[in-house]
């Protein structure tokens, strides 16, 4: 399995939160995000990804929604 050898690589905490990120796993992806921000609250790349990751979820929610009413 991909994901497991992947988290097997990644060295970090942040590099580990990356790969949730990259297989679409946001739970443990923001939550992880979330105890680093706490531990580093002025951290610009913390910070920077907290941005992006939230927006990607907005993009994908918007995209779901939209695939939904084209669909009704």
């Amino acid at each position: 399995m991909e994901l497991a050898k992947d988290l097997k690589i990644a060295k970090t905490p942040f590099e580990k939160i990356l790969v949730y990120a990259k297989y679409n796993i946001w739970y443990e992806a923001i939550t992880d995000l979330a105890k680093l921000r706490l531990t580093e609250p002025n951290n610009f790349i913390f910070k920077k990804t907290w941005i992006d990751f939230f927006t990607k979820i907005i993009w994908i929610y918007k995209t779901f929604l939209k695939n939904q009413l084209l669909e009704a």
